[in-house]
């Protein structure tokens, strides 16, 4: 578990303020990324590569070493991009115009 490692006790609430901050705010970016992956949806739904960025993003942001929350904001970051530039092909046709 996370809270094992010294820099993980702040999710308990326990330690420097700033840490409390950070760790917690992390932690709850990377379980909603997480949630994103498994769910398959993010802003919009999302592709098989931008479902394994979501998990692995949401798994390193809950470890806290700052290399993972780079890896984890970088994919998270990436996933956002993605979807915001990818157009979505209408689910049905109605013939009007």
């Amino acid at each position: 578990m996370f809270t094992v490692d010294p820099k993980g006790i702040g999710i308990l609430l326990k330690g420097p303020l700033l840490d409390v901050i950070w760790t917690t705010i992390t932690a709850f970016i990377g379980i909603a990324a997480l949630a994103g992956g498994v769910e398959n949806w993010f802003l919009k739904k999302a592709t098989f590569y931008e479902r394994i960025m979501l998990i692995i993003a949401g798994l390193a942001l809950v470890y806290p070493e700052p290399l993972y929350d780079l890896v984890g904001f970088g994919l998270l970051a990436a996933v956002i991009v993605l979807q915001k530039l990818r157009r979505e092909e209408p689910a049905f046709f109605t013939g009007a115009r």
